[in-house]
């Protein structure tokens, strides 16, 4: 063998859930992880989802107030109107959320609509079970 050998990492045991804890800060080592899943991560932590949501408003706030501040060529004269889209944008989706709330009143079923003709709404044959009996 040569002095350089080359050490395959250690393949998780069944206990472990696959993801490698640093022993000294808590927290898991993701320095294995794809970037993307690093992104994603740091993501899903509690705090994350409060803090997008955070940065999207001042984003759309920036954006809808930056529209004041340059010279706009239109083809249409209500283009003219500052924060124009933004309010066209969110009064439509506005809408199409209402719209799909409704359009799912009317279309949704019951929870039983299929079960006369579902296959597990037929009897099993008792005989044909693995029930297991205990004595006690």
């Amino acid at each position: 063998m040569s002095d350089q050998q080359q050490t395959e990492p250690a393949a998780p045991d069944a206990a472990s859930d696959g993801v490698h804890h640093s022993p000294h800060s808590g927290r898991e080592d993701t320095s294995g992880t794809p970037a993307l899943g690093r992104v994603f991560t740091a993501l899903s932590a509690p705090k994350a989802a409060k803090t997008l949501f955070y940065a999207l408003v001042v984003l759309c706030v920036g954006l809808f107030l930056a529209d004041f501040f340059y010279k706009k060529y239109t083809y249409v004269a209500v283009e003219n109107i500052p924060g124009f889209y933004a309010l066209y944008g969110f009064i439509i989706t506005a809408g199409l959320v209402l719209l799909a709330k409704i359009w799912g009143n009317w279309v949704r079923r019951p929870e039983d609509y299929y079960a006369p003709n579902d296959v597990d709404a037929e009897a099993f044959p008792q005989d044909e079970l693995d029930e297991e009996h205990q004595n006690g």
